[in-house]
């Protein structure tokens, strides 16, 4: 299942087969679950909802989607707001910056 949410982004499992596993595993281990999913891919924002979905009753327990409007770390000033590196002057015989 983590392979297929890494490669996908999302759920891709018969959604009978998705029930029987909601109905299987105790909540704690659908948290367990969704924590494993979520470290092995990355992809949370993509298989988050279909997740919720298969497995309502562990939502209440799983932890806040992280918002990513905030950044992470020290203010970095190499980069501006669009991702674009700054500009430096190569006249003035600047080494570029690796």
């Amino acid at each position: 299942m983590a392979r297929t949410v890494s490669k996908t982004g999302a759920l891709a499992y018969h959604r009978d087969y998705l029930t029987y596993l909601s109905q299987s595993l105790p909540v704690y281990r659908q948290v367990e679950l969704f924590l494993y999913l979520r470290d092995s891919g990355g992809r949370e924002g993509e298989f988050r909802a279909g997740f919720e979905s298969a497995f309502p009753a562990c939502v209440p327990f799983l932890p806040p989607f992280p918002d990513t409007t905030q950044f992470v770390g020290p203010e970095d000033t190499s980069l501006t707001w669009d991702n674009e590196p700054p500009d430096y002057d190569m006249s003035i015989g600047e080494d570029i910056p690796f």
